[in-house]
């Protein structure tokens, strides 16, 4: 049996687009070695919600943890469960309870990652304009179904679609203040092979004391029987 790293997260840059077809990032050049200066360096204005990123409760309620409160321990997830909800992008999308009851879980389930097919067109602009979000209710079902639940990952830009953001708004409180679940956002599955298992999966967020969110950087260890 061998083992394989994959990133399941994507590179910041400013072609990159954030929600609402905004930039991931600006990069301003404060020294460079080609102009006679000792090093090269930059300087990067970047949104806590920018590209491969998670939202903490804080996001959505002002008594909501915030990132200093998880310890390192809780981003290194042992029990990953890989869920395909479409092979395609259906866009504007809203993934119902129904739906979700017609997948088996695993009750030791840590992270669950849900492919919706839209990292297939992570370079369109449907990707942010025509995300695909989820009902509310799925949240508690998928606490009381997973008990050891700490966070769920999804490869559209936002749980929140930008068609339906009444429905995504109430989304996200469900999940990460009523069920206490991390979302991880923007996920980039294109190196995931069809019916991956994940031996571990790693979550490294940028560490910003009291955010609200955080750009990550998500590895994965594949398992080959």
């Amino acid at each position: 049996m061998s083992s394989d790293w994959i990133f399941l997260s994507y590179e910041l840059s400013p072609e990159l687009s954030a929600y609402g077809g905004a930039k991931s990032l600006e990069k301003s050049i404060d020294k460079q070695m080609s102009c006679g200066d000792t090093c090269n360096a930059s300087s990067l204005h970047v949104s806590a919600h920018s590209g491969t990123h998670i939202d903490y409760p804080f996001h959505f309620s002002d008594m909501g943890k915030t990132g200093s409160h998880y310890q390192a321990a809780h981003w290194i997830f042992s029990k990953v469960q890989f869920l395909t909800l479409a092979q395609v992008p259906e866009f504007d999308k809203i993934f119902t309870l129904e739906e979700i009851k017609q997948h088996d879980l695993n009750p030791d389930t840590e992270i669950i990652l849900f492919n919706t097919g839209f990292h297939k067109i992570r370079v369109n602009e449907a990707y942010w304009s025509r995300n695909p979000g989820f009902h509310g209710d799925v949240a508690a079902y998928l606490k009381k179904k997973c008990p050891s639940l700490r966070a769920i990952g999804m490869d559209s830009i936002s749980m929140n679609p930008w068609m339906n953001k009444d429905i995504g708004r109430e989304a996200h409180k469900s999940f990460l203040v009523d069920s206490d679940l991390l979302i991880v956002e923007d996920m980039n599955f294109s190196h995931v092979p069809s019916g991956a298992v994940f031996e571990t999966l790693v979550i490294a967020p940028l560490r910003i004391e009291h955010a609200d969110g955080a750009p990550c950087t998500a590895l994965g260890k594949l398992r080959h029987d």
